[in-house]
């Protein structure tokens, strides 16, 4: 249900005291699970707690089972796996990485029903910052701060935290620019 939902923001970055991540706390890690969702679940509990081996570990089986799906089916964990590899990759300053999971979770986006997306706006909005941050990286400067000023656009909306933190990457970006 937290990834089929798109809930999977709320473990990877728990807001306003909710902890997802500590309903699940008897859900044993390394288990043969036959679906992709406990997998990707086990791997954001296991990003979120700074675990990184782990969670690559359950995001490649979570991997190999949706190998096992078209490619037009499972959008939601699809999608959830492109914004946990694009989270574990800026956690640990992996640019090839990084760069991959955006362009995959950028297309993930496009394949989930927006009516769905709509009940997790964060999630475009993290796939958005991703792209900002592997932009900056790059050093495509330009192309960071358009990013990032569609970020703060859409945060504005969102609440006062996240409209600060888009408004403090692209001083960031901006600083560059002129140093």
């Amino acid at each position: 249900m937290v990834i089929d939902q798109l809930a999977i923001d709320q473990i990877l970055e728990p807001r306003n005291g909710q902890r997802l991540a500590d309903e699940f706390p008897t859900m044993p890690p390394d288990q043969a699970w036959t679906a992709p969702q406990p997998h990707l679940v086990s791997a954001s509990i296991a990003l979120s707690a700074g675990q990184h081996e782990s969670c690559a570990a359950a995001l490649d089986a979570a991997d190999g089972l949706l190998e096992r799906f078209p490619a037009d089916q499972e959008g939601a964990c699809r999608l959830a796996a492109a914004v946990i590899r694009l989270a574990a990759a800026l956690r640990t300053g992996d640019l090839m990485a990084a760069a991959a999971a955006a362009n995959r979770a950028e297309l993930m986006l496009r394949r989930v029903p927006g009516s769905t997306l709509a009940q997790h706006p964060e999630l475009s909005r993290r796939v958005l910052s991703g792209r900002g941050a592997v932009e900056l990286w790059c050093g495509r400067l330009d192309e960071a701060a358009h990013v990032l000023e569609a970020g703060v656009a859409e945060a504005v909306s969102s609440g006062e935290y996240e409209q600060a933190d888009w408004v403090g990457q692209l001083a960031l970006v901006r600083l560059c620019a002129v140093g």
